[in-house]
């Protein structure tokens, strides 16, 4: 018998972990832009860098869909932390 020989392949996403993903995999840190966003909540670092994966730099242009905002619990949670701290 062959080591994996007798092993089947799991369906996607089956396997359980308490680590999240990094990198260009969906985390619950970021949610689609949605009208109403403040700018504050934009991470315009990685909204920049999807504009020009998107588009391309020679005729730079940044998209509602290349924005990336936090998520409203982060961004609640981060709002109260920083206003604590003030």
């Amino acid at each position: 018998d062959q080591l994996f020989g007798k092993m089947k392949k799991a369906p996607q996403g089956s396997h359980k972990t308490k680590a999240t993903g990094n990198g260009d995999e969906a985390t619950e840190l970021r949610r689609p832009f949605t009208f109403g966003d403040k700018p504050e909540q934009i991470l315009m670092s990685e909204s920049l860098r999807n504009a020009q994966i998107n588009h391309g730099i020679d005729d730079f242009i940044l998209t509602e869909n290349d924005l990336e905002p936090l998520m409203q619990t982060v961004w609640d949670a981060m709002s109260k932390h920083f206003n604590e701290k003030a």
